[in-house]
């Protein structure tokens, strides 16, 4: 009901719970431009969150390849493929 989603909001109920991607791919381009590398390594301190993000974007943009369904939105492949991830 309304009145629930009001009190939640008052007391700052979290409501996405997934991480954001535009965050996740403004991380992704900060670690490029301050490694020269997509390659994420699997402990990266500034990033802690990256390396798990890009290889879940790697086993979503192969099922696009694959004509499988995935979760990437044209756009969010589009900005990919500008990074030169394919």
């Amino acid at each position: 009901t309304p009145e629930r989603i009001e009190l939640l909001e008052k007391i700052g109920f979290p409501w996405k719970t997934r991480e954001d991607w535009e965050t996740r791919y403004e991380e992704f381009i900060q670690f490029i431009n301050e490694t020269g590398t997509l390659v994420v390594p699997m402990n990266c301190p500034r990033f802690p969150k990256l390396y798990r993000w890009v290889n879940c974007q790697k086993m979503e943009y192969q099922k696009y390849l694959d004509n499988v369904p995935s979760r990437l939105k044209s756009e969010q492949i589009r900005s990919l493929n500008d990074l030169g991830f394919a």
